[in-house]
């Protein structure tokens, strides 16, 4: 998933990143546009450049309101940032927020491997957007697995939840339960599941399972620490766009 604006990253952090991307696209001689993949720990690291779009530019251009993919192609045409009227640096942080994200489609591919992996699997993206970001959040996971914290089922599934991730959904009105292949619930019992330990044998049949009743499945633990973050079960409704 994306978020923007940034919702973590203090503005010092953001700084750095904008001297680091300016100084790798005067050193490469890159015009036009330039995608850069940082991770910001103790420090800002920059895992890898490519000298092209990324799938979070169509994205980035509903938010702002730029045609990033032209003004890119008018720079590499000869034009300067100050013909196309675009500062350098950050750019103005608009006033809404928006959230970025995926859409798989394993229950079209029958026998397709589930397990998600740096590999890209997804087929598709959506987007959420509101002045909150539980807003914009609920309607992103609304839109892409049809998942909805409005509904009355609180059961969640799980295999390789923590014990804090699972103290915090509890906390947040859910019910969390081990998922076996023993004694497996109905589909109408279960609000989604959640997957966060790839070796397990149970992982392949969890997927399986919420493939078949079409229950959203969630292998990330920051999806799934946001949610009980930002969707309690009380949270209001909203439409998906």
């Amino acid at each position: 998933m994306a978020v923007y604006p940034l919702q973590r990253l203090t503005l010092d952090q953001q700084q750095e990143i904008v001297q680091i991307a300016t100084k790798i696209g005067q050193r490469v001689t890159c015009v036009g546009m330039m995608n850069i993949q940082f991770v910001v720990a103790d420090q800002v690291y920059v895992i890898e450049v490519n000298p092209r779009a990324s799938r979070t530019v169509p994205f980035m251009s509903k938010v702002t309101h730029r045609h990033l993919a032209q003004l890119a192609t008018q720079l590499i045409l000869g034009k300067t940032l100050q013909d196309l009227d675009l500062p350098a640096g950050l750019d103005v942080v608009p006033d809404v927020i928006a959230v970025k994200a995926p859409v798989f489609s394993f229950a079209k591919l029958p026998g397709a491997p589930t397990v998600l992996s740096p590999e890209m699997k997804s087929t598709g993206e959506v987007m959420g957007a509101g002045a909150k970001l539980a807003t914009a959040f609920q309607q992103a996971l609304v839109a892409s697995y049809g998942f909805d914290a409005n509904q009355v089922v609180n059961t969640v599934l799980e295999v390789g939840l923590s014990t804090p991730l699972k103290l915090a959904l509890e906390q947040a009105g859910y019910r969390v339960s081990a998922y076996t292949a023993v004694n497996e619930p109905s589909g109408e019992e279960v609000a989604f599941a959640v997957s966060l330990d790839p070796e397990s044998q149970t992982t392949e049949q969890l997927a399986q399972f919420a493939l078949t009743h079409q229950i959203p499945l969630f292998t990330a633990s920051d999806t799934v620490r946001m949610i009980a973050q930002l969707l309690p079960k009380q949270h209001q409704n909203v439409v998906a766009l």
